[in-house]
């Protein structure tokens, strides 16, 4: 079937769903028949392998965040880490144990 020759129809969703699957997008040309389509396999790829899903779906959030960050590089720096590092993690419970140490 030639793209002329290829049924639509119109279905209802509430708005935000509709906001769910525009932040599926991988890029903006990507259109909400070819998303669902890509949920419905990765769904189908989970009923016989669970972790090829998993697997899919990751690779897909990595391509959407290298594409955030080629479009918004700044974001790197203003970004602050969540979490603290497993080194100040380490740091501090050294720190720790020495006040420990002092105050006995």
């Amino acid at each position: 079937m030639t793209k002329q020759e290829i049924k639509t129809t119109t279905i209802k969703i509430s708005e935000k769903t509709r906001e769910r699957i525009e932040h599926l997008k991988e890029h903006k040309e990507e259109s909400a028949d070819s998303l669902i389509n890509k949920a419905l396999n990765i769904l189908n790829i989970c009923v016989r392998s669970p972790a090829l899903a998993g697997r899919i779906l990751r690779d897909i959030e990595k391509a959407k965040k290298r594409k955030e960050l080629l479009e918004h590089p700044e974001t790197i720096i203003k970004k602050k880490p969540s979490q603290p590092s497993v080194q100040q993690n380490i740091q501090g419970n050294i720190n720790k144990m020495r006040s420990n140490l002092v105050a006995k």
